[in-house]
């Protein structure tokens, strides 16, 4: 007995099928590496939380928990931007301090009061250096937690 051969529309979609098989073993993405989907989005696989499409209970879920991460994440930049304005005002005195130390310094002449007014100097400028670190640090800890905002600002629009 013979089996019945396939029409053309089952042929294509056969074809389709196999040309996205062969893309997963292929360095292209979607790919499939140690056993794990990786596409567009990142490694895909068991570590991922299970996917809900249609079921509203679901969506109802997944939109409370984004809610509440939003929230979390509102209330951490927040404290990020009242850091970086702390941080702010303490450069902006520290940097007044410089200047004074430069100012004073102009007018010592003993070198032994020179002397302590560099040390004073180099101090500050290390907290100086330290704070310009702390605000830049803050300030990507800004910028990505705006990014992660709006991905699931994204995601609450869909």
């Amino acid at each position: 007995m013979s089996q019945p051969r396939p029409t053309e529309a089952q042929f294509r979609f056969a074809a389709k099928a196999l040309y996205w098989v062969r893309q997963f073993f292929t360095d292209e993405e979607p790919k499939i590496e140690k056993s794990s989907l990786i596409d567009q989005r990142g490694i895909r696989g068991p570590q991922e939380k299970e996917a809900f499409i249609l079921s509203q209970k679901a969506r109802q879920i997944r939109l409370q928990e984004v809610k509440q991460q939003l929230d979390a994440l509102k209330i951490k930049a927040s404290k990020l931007e009242q850091k970086i304005q702390s941080d702010t005002e303490q450069f902006q005195i520290l940097n007044s301090e410089i200047q004074k130390v430069k100012e004073a310094e102009a007018f010592m002449t003993q070198k032994h009061e020179r002397a302590l007014r560099k040390q004073k100097l180099e101090e500050t400028k290390a907290a100086q250096s330290q704070c310009r670190q702390a605000i830049q640090k803050l300030d990507e800890e800004r910028n990505h937690i705006f990014q992660i905002q709006a991905v699931q600002q994204h995601e609450l629009a869909m």
